[in-house]
């Protein structure tokens, strides 16, 4: 079998507790695998979050078509969340950076440890 000529590979092996049979394939169309027999997934929350950006994605895309109005306003949403990060950004930075004014001093005036 094959994808856009990507080969499918299908892999049998055996648990090495119990001697069960896994099976899986790989889905070169979603770029993953998919578990035929003998196991099961483990939850991946970055995949439901995946998904559920690209379903977010494809229904505003449906939204924009038609609509111009629309489409602008979307443009201004992520302006001013793009904004907002940059300046939670900068924020953080500005608290990073070591203050000089508050360095304690020894009798001679140099700076002591911090």
């Amino acid at each position: 079998m094959t994808y856009l000529g990507i080969q499918i590979f299908r892999f049998y092996f055996k648990c090495t507790r119990c001697s069960a049979e896994i099976a899986f394939k790989t889905d070169p169309q979603n770029s993953d695998y998919v578990v035929e027999s003998g196991a099961s997934r483990n939850f991946e929350p970055w995949r439901e979050e995946d998904e559920a950006v690209e379903k977010e994605k494809k229904k505003r895309a449906a939204e924009e078509m038609g609509d111009a109005m629309k489409s602008l306003e979307n443009r201004a949403v992520d302006s001013k969340r793009d904004m907002d990060i940059l300046a939670a950004l900068e924020e953080m930075r500005s608290m990073k950076v070591p203050d000089t004014s508050t360095a304690r001093r020894d009798d001679d005036g140099a700076e002591c440890g911090p």
